[in-house]
Parts: structure tokens; sequence; C-alpha cells
């Protein structure tokens, strides 16, 4: 963590963490679908309560999946054979692409798991596709009435 937070710290005063915040956000996206008026109200939720100066906690996000990945998370999904599970997905999605939905649809989640693929959504679909994410996720949700 010690690094992450010089780092970030480094980074915020010489190029703004405006613009990191701002660069990281369309580039983890996967497309174009993000406007200016996503980015802001992205920048404003940084911004809550100071957020913006621990920021770089959110990176830890990396060293927490390592952690955690093989021995909770992927377990959780694997046990949860009583509950319908969806997975929705974007086609463009450049932090997590569509080959970790196939992998968790071949390897890990059980039979009752339903995986929607999202065509032309990227990393915040609810966010820079939202008719689209909704209708996938009400889809799901409609099927088990």
């Amino acid at each position: 963590v010690f690094a992450w937070e010089r780092l970030g710290t480094l980074l915020g005063r010489f190029v703004g963490v405006r613009f990191i915040s701002d660069r990281i956000m369309v580039s983890t996206h996967g497309n174009d679908n993000l406007s200016q008026q996503d980015l802001d109200e992205f920048w404003e939720l940084i911004n809550y309560n100071d957020g913006a100066r621990v920021a770089y906690f959110m990176f830890r996000y990396y060293d927490d999946r390592e952690l955690y990945e093989q021995t909770r998370w992927l377990p959780a999904l694997s046990a949860t054979d009583d509950v319908p599970i969806h997975i929705c997905w974007g086609d463009e999605d450049s932090v997590a692409p569509l080959e970790v939905a196939e992998y968790l649809m071949e390897n890990v989640v059980p039979d009752n798991t339903t995986l929607t693929v999202m065509e032309g959504v990227g990393h915040f679909g609810q966010v820079g596709s939202p008719s689209i994410w909704l209708e996938s996720v009400l889809g799901f949700y409609l099927t088990l009435l």
C-alpha cells in the first residue's frame, strides 16, 4: 500500500488527480459511451468526503483480488447453487474481458447461472449504456417470475 500511496501522491501533484481520474475512467470503460457529465459525476463521487485524498486505496483491490479470489470469491460463487445467478457482461469491457465471464461460466458458477452479453457495452455499463444494462437485468428478473 505504501508504494501506491507514494505513486498516487506524486502523480496527483504533477498531473492532477482530476486528469488521472478521467483517464482511468475512460480507459477502463472500454469504449466512448461515457459523456463528460458521466465523468463529472464520477469525479464528484470520488471527491465526496475528501475521497480523492485516499483514492489510491482503490488500487488495493488488485492486491485483495489476488489474495481472496481463490479462497473466498470464487468458492462463494460456486457454492451458490440454491439462488439463480445472473452474470451481466459488456463485450467491450477492457478491465474484465468477456473471456473472464466465459471462464466463470465454464469453471466456477453452478448450472443455474445465466450469462447475458451486452453488445457495445464497456466496464461501466450501468452508466455508459444504462438502457442496455437495465434491459439485460430486468430481462433476467422477469424470467424468475
